[in-house]
């Protein structure tokens, strides 16, 4: 009996014994397991260890998911330990059950599009071996995470739970608590995934932000037929709503989108507080190509604060950055946008270096070029229209501008507008590949009505110049062509003549704060950077100003004299000449006075220049002449 017992004991010892060395170490299946998980991922996959444990469950540790080649590190998922509960009860059914599988500090890294597995195709000839009878089906219910880390495009995501549950629909997954740089993300973040047999949907929840993500299947996703996937992607926050849907592929996305916000402040610290709400529509195609790529948006539609707009526009860095569209508006504030451009402007700009002691003083330095050279680095060709346009300070009407950009040469031609005093009309041109670099500037205003400021009345104003040079002395120096305007049947404030009226007797001097203009006529015509001012006319209810003369704009000096008539009587004139510098002119009496000019002034000057200004009525009765007492203790003041 003794033997009998310990045989038995002797057997049960060596069947303990294999059991144990068969649980503790599965190693040698390590092989066909890897080769098995690396055919259908076309990816190498990697286990360190395993072992079946007494509860039927598998532990894997350091097991690895090979990155594309070229990536920023060797695997693209790290799994330091796995654990898989295998439920016995369905393996007469040749069924294996994982119930439950957990992940132990993932590490999972996202770049390019290493998550799209493309296994190996099969050998030429090769026909696929029919499934065995024998053969077992795997399913797959529960997998929990914990400690995971989730880098992508160089961000690392704390992930601190997540649960993935397999149902007859597909697949459900939450993320809960998740983690990231403060520039990201500046509360936990929670998900929501369903992978199902009709589609995928994501949702993310970032404190108040919810976005939801609905595209095709996960098996459509891996091989699109034609290379693009759906997306209807939605994003919600407080008072704004926004929404695209479409299709995206590697290198093209091709969506509508649509959005409003109550509260344009709450989208960006650089709006100001109570900026307003704004509406907004789109049919956006980008087709990129590595850093390069074109955006075309059709019937774009946006309504702000700021105005409205709505047109076609095409933005493309494909060679020479480029813009080329039609843009129209009811209403736009320029100027708001402009302040909204510098502000943005300023986020961004390099700080001051510290300041350092000034130089001694030296030669003055050159005057820097002006940036010509930018025009060779863009093209676009842009139209623009508004039946209303804030444009620094001045509200402008019917604005229409179209703008050319090729080759180096600028052209807004035309630009039409029309203010508060009238319609005008433009054009510039730059060509900054011509050595040196010009500019032709045009204006015409022939019917302009004044109603504000020192200096009212029909108006007309003319320009017509060009210039050639890098820098603006350059310009000045060759500025030609010529510039006029004329004031009919107006008024002006007595304070512009004041400079000139404080040189006459008391009793010449302009009474009252205004003064009736029948005529106001200049004209200065440019030659090398010398403008000679003629005619140069001003007739009123009391006097007759006409003059001529020379501004030099190199110099920065003028020579003009003036002959102011008294209108009344024999007419007393007291010749002028203004000289020096234009900052601190001389103002003196004209040693080499020209001869008072006879006929009607306005009618000959406003002929001289061209103008269309209706002729102003005849000269006005003459003003009573001062007391020749009152005359003669002025003279001698």
């Amino acid at each position: 009996m003794r033997r009998v017992l310990l045989a038995v004991g002797a057997v049960a010892l060596i069947v303990v014994a294999a059991g144990a060395w068969l649980l503790s170490d599965l190693s040698r299946f390590i092989p066909r397991i890897e080769a098995a998980a690396s055919r259908p991922l076309g990816r190498a996959v990697h286990i360190g260890a395993l072992r079946l444990r007494p509860d039927l469950s598998v532990e894997a540790r350091d097991v690895t998911v090979a990155n594309l080649p070229g990536g920023t590190r060797p695997d693209m998922l790290v799994l330091p330990r796995v654990t898989a509960r295998i439920g016995v009860g369905g393996l007469l059914g040749r069924t294996i059950d994982i119930r439950d599988v957990t992940f132990e500090h993932p590490d999972l890294l996202i770049e390019r599009d290493n998550y799209l597995f493309s296994p190996p195709p099969a050998p030429t000839g090769t026909a696929s071996a029919p499934s065995s009878p024998s053969a077992f089906k795997t399913v797959l219910d529960h997998v929990t995470m914990t400690d995971g880390h989730l880098t992508v495009n160089g961000k690392t995501f704390v992930l601190p739970q997540a649960q993935v549950t397999h149902s007859d629909d597909g697949w459900d997954a939450t993320v809960a608590g998740v983690l990231s740089p403060p520039e990201l993300l500046t509360e936990p973040l929670d998900g929501q995934l369903h992978a199902g047999t009709d589609a995928t949907r994501i949702a993310v929840t970032h404190g108040p932000q919810r976005a939801t993500l609905v595209t095709a299947p996960l098996a459509q996703l891996r091989a699109p037929a034609d290379g693009t996937r759906p997306f209807d992607l939605t994003f919600e926050q407080p008072g704004t709503t926004a929404h695209a849907k479409g299709n995206a592929g590697p290198a093209m996305v091709d969506a509508a989108f649509d959005g409003k916000t109550s509260d344009l402040a709450a989208l960006s610290p650089l709006l100001p507080a109570g900026a307003g709400s704004a509406v907004g529509h789109a049919h956006a195609t980008l087709i990129a190509g590595g850093k390069t790529g074109t955006v075309a948006l059709d019937h774009l539609a946006l309504v702000g604060p700021p105005g409205d707009v709505a047109g076609d526009l095409a933005l493309s860095n494909v060679g020479l950055p480029s813009a080329r569209g039609t843009l129209v508006s009811k209403r736009l504030d320029a100027d708001a946008l402009i302040a909204l451009a510098r502000r943005i402007a300023a986020t961004r700009a390099t700080p001051p270096p510290a300041a350092t002691p000034a130089p001694p003083p030296g030669p003055a330095a050159s005057p820097a070029p002006l940036p010509f050279a930018r025009l060779r680095e863009a093209a676009g060709d842009l139209m623009f229209s508004a039946d209303t346009l804030l444009l620094g300070g001045a509200t402008l009407r019917d604005a229409h501008a179209h703008a050319t950009l090729a080759d180096g040469r600028l052209a807004l031609d035309p630009v039409i507008a029309t203010t508060e005093a009238g319609a005008a009309k433009g054009s510039l041109h730059v060509d900054a590949v011509s050595v040196p670099p010009t500019v032709v500037l045009m204006l015409q205003a022939p019917a302009l009505h004044l109603a504000a400021g020192p200096l009212t009345g029909a108006a007309s104003v003319r320009a017509d110049v060009n210039a050639a040079g890098a820098t603006p002395p350059e310009l000045m120096a060759s500025l030609a062509g010529s510039v006029s305007a004329a004031v009919v049947n107006g008024e002006v404030d007595n304070a512009l003549a004041a400079p000139l009226t404080a040189r006459l007797p008391v009793a010449l001097n302009l009474a009252g704060a205004t003064t009736h203009v029948r005529c106001a006529v200049a004209r200065a015509a440019f030659a090398g950077g010398i403008a000679t001012v003629t005619p140069l006319a001003l007739d009123t209810t009391r006097l007759l100003a006409t003059g001529e003369g020379t501004v030099d704009l190199r110099a920065r000096t003028l020579s003009v004299g003036v002959r102011p008539v008294l209108r009344a009587g024999p007419g007393i004139s007291i010749p002028l000449l203004v000289s020096g510098g234009w900052l601190a002119p001389h103002i003196g009496p004209d040693p080499h006075p020209a001869a008072i000019p006879t006929g009607d002034v306005c009618a000959a000057s406003l002929a001289a220049i061209g103008s269309a200004l209706p002729l102003p009525e005849g000269p006005p009765p003459s003003a009573k002449l001062p007391k020749p007492a009152d005359l003669l203790r002025s003279l001698l003041r």
